[in-house]
């Protein structure tokens, strides 16, 4: 798996952990000059609904957002509404609410967001929901020391953490 929770061993209370302990790892991500298009295959091969859009030195320079897509778009495209039949709601949810004619023609840095919102992996976890909140976003990017993008937290990771810490 993706995770590793140590909470047989050793229970660890979901307050002390850390956004390096449930942060995903394997960053997904599209660069500025890739179509839209690209992103949202990105998104479908992955089951992801937002990407981080880093440049070449590995910093993150904007996110991209399946509901970033919607103004580029005009009409749903029946190749998409099958993929998102084979993975999960969430899946569901780009596939049904992102029409994708004409993404091709259009670059990732028109349509992303440039305000990033970053967190250091050893953050406590309270700590970076309180971060979603104030933002009123689902994502953060994980940067390490010299602000490299090394993985992304979305609210989901928490909630799973919460979820799954033992009950005393």
């Amino acid at each position: 798996g993706r995770r590793r929770y140590p909470f047989e061993e050793f229970p660890v209370d979901a307050y002390s952990m850390r956004v390096r302990d449930v942060m995903v790892e394997q960053v997904v991500s599209v660069s500025e000059g890739q179509s839209l298009r690209d992103a949202l295959d990105m998104m479908l091969d992955n089951g992801l609904t937002t990407l981080p859009v880093i440049d070449a030195g590995r910093h993150c320079v904007g996110v991209i957002a399946a509901v970033d897509m919607l103004p580029a778009s005009e009409q749903l495209d029946d190749e998409v509404r099958d993929l998102s039949q084979k993975s999960g709601e969430e899946q569901g949810y780009v596939a049904d609410t992102v029409p994708t004619q004409g993404l091709s023609q259009h670059a990732v840095a028109d349509f992303m967001s440039a305000a990033v919102v970053t967190v250091g992996g050893g953050v406590g976890l309270p700590e970076a929901a309180a971060k979603m909140l104030h933002n009123q976003i689902h994502h953060l990017i994980v940067v390490d020391d010299q602000d490299h993008a090394i993985g992304i937290l979305s609210t989901m990771d928490i909630l799973e953490a919460f979820a799954q810490a033992p009950k005393g």
